[in-house]
Parts: structure tokens; C-alpha cells; sequence
């Protein structure tokens, strides 16, 4: 996020491959020049097809790190936080 917020009005994208999976993941953040909540997407795909799995507004990198790590993992966001 201190990256879009360095580059307002350009996304910002992570990929990365969560162990033992077959696909890839990409965490794309955007911050609007004229300021707003951070706009989040995370995809998912092989290469060949892209899923968006959501699209958040949001300034909470806690949480947006956790519906990360819920979506990778499989568990339920509740189960996530439990474990912190």
C-alpha cells in the first residue's frame, strides 16, 4: 500500500504462489489522486485463465491480510483470526 500511495492514480501489483498450490495469485491496490479508501483486487489463475476472487475498498492492511491468507488457505476468515 505505501507503494500506491508513493504512485496515486497507477496500481500497484504483487504476484506470488502460495506452497503447493498450481496457480498463482496477484494483489493489485490502487489509491485514487483525489484520495478515497484504497481499491484492492486479488486474482488468481495457471497462466491461461484469471479469476477475480474479490475487490475491497479498504485502508485496513490487517484485514485486507487476512482475507489474503483466508483465500489462499481455504479457512474461513472467522478461523483465520482465531489463530493470530
Amino acid at each position: 500500500m505505501m507503494q500506491a500511495l508513493e504512485a496515486r492514480g497507477r496500481t500497484v501489483e504483487l504476484p506470488f504462489n502460495p506452497a503447493k498450490q498450481q496457480y498463482g495469485y496477484m494483489i493489485s491496490v490502487f489509491c485514487d489522486p483525489e484520495g478515497g479508501e484504497p481499491q484492492w483486487v486479488l486474482t488468481s489463475g495457471d497462466g491461461n485463465r484469471i479469476t477475480t476472487n474479490w475487490t475491497m475498498q479498504q485502508s485496513d492492511i490487517q484485514l485486507i491480510q487476512t482475507v489474503i491468507e483466508s483465500q489462499c488457505t481455504g479457512k474461513e476468515i472467522d478461523e483465520v483470526i482465531t489463530q493470530r
